[in-house]
């Protein structure tokens, strides 16, 4: 059951450092997009 719950922890945070990371080349772009999505997470 840990390690389902590790793996699935690992797959989350993995994604959450790729999206941010495509947020901040989006945000040289447009940093009010980025400043709104900020909020909402």
């Amino acid at each position: 059951m840990f390690t389902f719950v590790a793996f699935i922890i690992k797959a989350v945070y993995g994604e959450i450092m790729t999206i941010l990371s495509d947020l901040q080349k989006l945000s040289r772009k447009n940093c009010k997009d980025f400043s709104i999505l900020l909020i909402w997470i």
